[in-house]
């Protein structure tokens, strides 16, 4: 649409020639200018140089568990490195650098130092898109804790990300680096060792979110959550009133208790008295029995002991005219037993005597037929002396009367009669005597 003079002429759009004939519609009806609501300026971290806010801390954490190139457990290995200056970063603040060898040594982009990589990559190298930005302000709405704030949606979170605030310079001569460059990092770090799983969960649960525009705020979760603790005071009342009731009955059911505990006390200790009085008369009531049976006893010992001495006396006086007779009759019984015992031991020695008479005269006879048979053995030697130089076999040249029955062949030979007789008449007479009989050597019964 062409506006102006014939000498100067220019184009203006269409939307904005609207917008000046609803103006002039509205200045030709003389009604009142309205003015669009402006939304309440949102100042979730400070301006200027300064440290990490606790809100920032909490988007920083978001971001690094949103946009990490690596994984969880990598995650938490940068957290525990970073975690090794925590001590000499809290005391130098904003003097503190990082280490710069080892595994904490410069890395390839921008010379950042390792400990710094993470942020660089999610804040500086990454692209974010807006859907992202609306549920990682989301959830920094749904968080419960420090950093929580209200209405951060993508404009925000993208304002800052494209001009990152800057933190505390070290001295005049430095520039001031950005905030998550500074030694606030050992901060974060802290934070996301000790809330990283609750924050991967609030993030899962922010992702199942369809819209994000219809979470309830900071007010309406205090709200609700004094709503609660209001409903649950009240629940508490009720509860402490039904205690308060329950507490009363169980204490009157105690005072009964105890009423009943000394009824069955005074009941026991009277039953107890009633005993006590029972047992002692039972007692004495034995005693007294026991003395009574004891002096029954001395009375029926001493009656028995009358009684004998009183038998023992009868017995003495009626039978010591018995006990003189028999005695009488003992003595003259046992004076002729000893005289029977002297006939007979008279009549003993005498044919002791005869025995040792006849032993001496048989004991001269032996001998002198011991001495014809030795004689006669000298007289045989001789002879099978003689015999066995002739001979060519010898003979034993054992005595007489050892010789064996059997010859050299073996067979049986009779014993010569007359040695057999007189051998014979020796046993028959021994036996008499009941003497063992000696001969040569040899013992015979």
């Amino acid at each position: 649409m062409k506006v102006g003079h014939a000498a100067v002429s220019f184009i203006v759009p269409r939307k904005l020639c609207h917008d000046l004939f609803a103006y002039h519609c509205t200045i030709s009806a003389g009604a009142p200018l309205r003015k669009k609501p402006q939304a309440e300026a949102l100042h979730w971290f400070p301006t200027g140089e300064a440290d990490f806010s606790d809100t920032e801390i909490l988007f920083c954490a978001l971001a690094l568990h949103l946009k990490s190139f690596g994984s969880v457990q990598e995650l938490n290995n940068w957290v525990e490195k970073v975690l090794l200056s925590q001590e000499e970063a809290q005391q130098l603040k904003e003097k503190w650098k990082p280490p710069t060898t080892g595994e904490a040594g410069w890395g390839l982009r921008n010379k950042v130092s390792l400990l710094f990589e993470p942020l660089q990559f999610a804040l500086v190298d990454c692209s974010w898109q807006g859907a992202e930005l609306d549920r990682l302000g989301a959830a920094m709405q749904m968080w419960d804790g420090r950093g929580t704030v209200d209405r951060v949606r993508e404009g925000n979170l993208r304002y800052y990300l494209k001009n990152p605030p800057l933190g505390r310079r070290a001295d005049k001569k430095t520039k001031a680096p950005p905030r998550w460059r500074t030694w606030c990092v050992v901060e974060l770090a802290s934070f996301m060792k000790k809330h990283g799983c609750e924050l991967r969960k609030l993030l899962g649960a922010v992702l199942e979110l369809e819209r994000c525009d219809n979470l309830p705020t900071a007010d309406e979760r205090i709200a609700a959550a004094k709503k609660t603790i209001h409903q649950l005071k009240m629940e508490l009342e009720g509860v402490k009133a039904e205690a308060q009731r329950q507490l009363r009955i169980a204490e009157r059911k105690q005072i009964e208790t105890q009423r009943e505990v000394r009824r069955a006390r005074d009941a026991h200790r009277k039953a107890a008295t009633r005993m006590s009085s029972k047992n002692c008369a039972v007692t004495e009531a034995r005693k007294a029995e026991r003395e009574r049976m004891k002096q029954r006893v001395r009375d029926t010992c001493e009656r028995i002991r009358a009684d004998r001495r009183k038998a023992i006396d009868e017995f003495r006086a009626t039978s010591a005219e018995e006990l003189l007779r028999r005695k009488e009759e003992l003595e003259s019984r046992a004076a002729d037993d000893m005289e029977k015992l002297r006939k007979g031991l008279n009549v003993a020695r005498k044919r002791a005597r005869e025995a040792e008479k006849e032993t001496a005269k048989i004991e001269r006879k032996l001998q002198r037929v011991q001495k014809k048979l030795d004689e006669c053995h000298q007289q045989v030697e001789d002879e099978e002396m003689e015999e066995s130089s002739c001979a060519e076999e010898t003979s034993s040249q054992l005595p007489f009367e050892l010789l064996p029955r059997r010859d050299d062949r073996g067979r049986w030979q009779a014993e010569a009669p007359e040695i057999r007789a007189l051998r014979m008449s020796f046993r028959s007479f021994y036996q008499r005597l009941k003497f063992p009989l000696h001969v040569h050597g040899k013992t015979t019964s």
